[in-house]
């Protein structure tokens, strides 16, 4: 396992929390992290010999912790900057608090992701040996 390619790839999870706070991704969060998710599985598939899946796996894992770390600990600034968010938190059960809600849905969300970024890790490398073993266009 190299463990290089999953934290470079965490630092964008990092990186789309930091922009969060700011309210910097709304409304494009969700294609950001497509964007992300397509570009990192065709770097890991070009980069990662072995294990491809699992570098994914934990490459999306560290993202998801990664960026609501970032906004759990900044979630005044999150909540002002994100009415829609703060909107849904205040529809929390219980006397869960905002922050320890987005701390707590952080792994999930990035597990979800990082079993998605592991299939699309080897489908991006399926991709790549079909088209490096397809003959040249005449």
């Amino acid at each position: 396992m190299n463990l290089r390619p999953i934290l470079t790839l965490a630092l964008s999870g990092l990186i789309i929390g930091l922009l969060s706070l700011f309210g910097l991704t709304r409304g494009i969060e969700p294609f950001l992290w497509l964007f992300i998710a397509l570009g990192s599985a065709w770097w890991l598939a070009k980069s990662v010999a072995s294990r491809p899946f699992l570098h994914g796996l934990f490459a999306g894992f560290l993202m998801g912790i990664g960026n609501s770390v970032m906004q759990s600990l900044f979630i005044d600034s999150y909540i002002a900057s994100n009415p829609e968010a703060a909107q849904g938190l205040q529809q929390i059960p219980g006397n869960v608090s905002p922050r320890f809600f987005v701390l707590m849905v952080g792994p999930i969300i990035g597990m979800v992701y990082g079993l998605c970024l592991g299939l699309l890790t080897l489908l991006a490398i399926r991709l790549r040996k079909r088209a490096s073993t397809e003959p040249p266009a005449s």
